[in-house]
């Protein structure tokens, strides 16, 4: 999102006064601290399917589980946060001026928190290689289940091993 020329030239011409930047920095204040998912429905996707690690600057990069996308907004609600924001705070405003403010604040509203599928595959692939094989050793003739025995996931388990061990 770009700033409109126009807004800029009306801070430019106003000198961009101090009283400008606190009230830009008012208005990202309900949003700066906050996770800013670049496709916040996407994210709640993955959560549904799996848990979902993030990491950033606060945590020394060490990733954290995220437990829900409550706490996340999407881009587009972030700004919308901002502009009623500006509407209950900054209605007084010569319009002109409001509205060049509004649009740099929501211009400085970015994304913080991205999908990083490479990140994603490298530690699927380094959990994969830390997964030992499981070996049940049945002696020939052991039985696996006796007739009318109730059949666990266990005794579904060995039969299949051994069902592919016949077809090697």
């Amino acid at each position: 999102l770009r700033v409109p020329e126009d807004a800029l030239a009306k801070l430019v011409r106003a000198g961009f006064a101090p009283s400008d930047e606190a009230r830009v920095l008012e208005l990202l204040a309900p949003v700066l601290r906050r996770m800013i998912a670049d496709d916040a429905e996407e994210l709640t996707r993955q959560l549904e399917q799996r848990p979902v690690l993030v990491s950033g600057l606060e945590s020394g990069g060490e990733p954290r589980r995220l437990a829900s996308a409550d706490g996340v907004l999407g881009v587009d609600a972030a700004r919308e946060l901002v502009e009623r924001r500006a509407d209950e705070r900054h209605a007084s405003l010569e319009p002109a001026q409001r509205e060049a403010l509004l649009a740099l604040t929501r211009a400085l509203v970015q994304p913080n928190l991205r999908f990083n599928l490479r990140a994603t595959e490298e530690r699927r692939q380094a959990l994969e290689a830390g997964v030992k094989p499981v070996a049940i050793e049945l002696r020939r003739g052991e039985i696996i289940v006796r007739d009318g025995d109730p059949i666990t996931q266990r005794h579904v388990l060995l039969l299949r091993g051994v069902q592919r061990r016949e077809f090697e």
